[in-house]
């Protein structure tokens, strides 16, 4: 069984968002600052000169920093979801990351959250990939998970593929452990390309 094929089965209106959410969880939108947060993000983004539509909308730039601000892990180099846990661990191996130091180097931020997250709504990003490499600069990744492959792309990537859930009795771990290094070497593939051309992470907050 696959992440979220229990609930289909019993409930065809199953919102892909709790597909989302199995694999990587969700932004914490619930926090009691999180509105506030996000007006501030707004009316700085109005302030540089943005203009958009849309309840929630922000440039990508500031969508993501909102969402790093309310994860739901309070460390995000020890994601708690075995998919955002294990895609960290590939990705850091293709990196050659070896000790604990040089992997908290690497991190993994959840953006999930439907239209109260605007990097989800807006911007098609539903996760991203930090890395401080040597140079001292951040470099990220982004990644989209859905079902629908033929969506157009916003993010770095899209995970297409339902993903076995390790929590069944059925667990194909060989088609998980493919999967997730399949993600990861991806992850690493644009990460490294964006590391060699200097297309480093500047947050406008």
């Amino acid at each position: 069984m696959k992440f979220g094929e229990k609930f289909d089965k019993f409930d065809k209106s199953y919102p892909a968002e709790f597909y989302e959410y199995d694999l990587i969880g969700k932004v914490d939108t619930e926090h009691p600052d999180y509105q506030s947060e996000l007006k501030r993000y707004q009316d700085l983004a109005r302030k540089s000169g943005h203009k958009f539509k849309g309840d929630n909308n922000m440039p990508v730039e500031y969508a993501i920093e909102l969402a790093r601000k309310f994860q739901p892990d309070k460390d995000p180099a020890h994601p708690k979801k075995e998919f955002a846990r294990d895609i960290r661990i590939s990705v850091g191996d293709f990196l050659g990351l070896k000790t604990d130091e040089e992997l908290e180097r690497l991190r993994f931020f959840t953006c999930a959250g439907r239209e109260k997250s605007p990097a989800d709504f807006h911007h098609g990003i539903d996760f991203f990939l930090s890395f401080i490499a040597d140079d001292g600069k951040e470099y990220i990744v982004t990644g989209d998970v859905t079902r629908h492959p033929e969506k157009i792309k916003k993010a770095d990537f899209l995970v297409e593929e339902d993903v076995p859930d390790p929590s069944d009795d059925d667990y194909d771990s060989k088609k998980y452990c493919d999967i997730v290094e399949n993600y990861g070497k991806i992850s690493f593939e644009i990460l490294n390309n964006k590391i060699k051309e200097k297309k480093y992470w500047e947050p406008k907050i």
